[in-house]
């Protein structure tokens, strides 16, 4: 009997500490500013964490399959966001894409891992990280030398 209650309290123990465990890695997600999805091949599960509702108009809970987001991304980048967000079909174990939503100024940089088990997926990362602050600047600077560059055109 003792050699069971010293079982029991090992693994209340250890539950407690995955718990824990677990809720820390919640917070993180959600401080991080971006948006996560996991998706586990095996037992057929998606979930979501982290700031969903910066990036999409489609509530965590709601979320179920990556055919949502393809939908709010511009026209332009559907066919190679579909693409990025089923490398699974293509054995592919990585990819990134950076695109913008509809209606929306915001840009979103997507990052997806893929883990294999002798070509079987086991599982699927997806990352949104918000791309704007960074977009901004860049076009900010590329307008700012094509000034520079037109202004020694006319010196010239």
């Amino acid at each position: 009997m003792n050699d069971d209650n010293y079982r029991i309290g090992l693994l209340t123990a250890v539950n407690s500490k995955l718990t824990k465990n677990e809720h820390i890695l919640r917070q993180l997600c959600e401080i991080s500013g971006n948006a996560y999805i996991y998706e586990d091949f095996e037992d057929k599960k998606l979930q979501v964490l982290g700031d969903w509702s910066h990036f999409f108009n489609i509530s965590a809970d709601k979320f179920n399959n990556f055919s949502q987001i393809i939908d709010l991304a511009e026209d332009e980048f559907a066919s190679d966001l579909k693409e990025l967000l089923n490398l699974e079909t293509r054995n592919k174990e990585s990819g990134s894409l950076e695109f913008k939503l509809k209606d929306s100024d915001i840009y979103i940089e997507a990052v997806v891992t893929v883990r294999y088990d002798n070509d079987k997926p086991l599982w699927k990362a997806v990352i949104f990280k918000d791309f704007t602050k960074y977009r901004m600047q860049n076009e900010e600077c590329r307008m700012k030398n094509e000034c520079l560059l037109s202004s020694v055109v006319r010196l010239r």
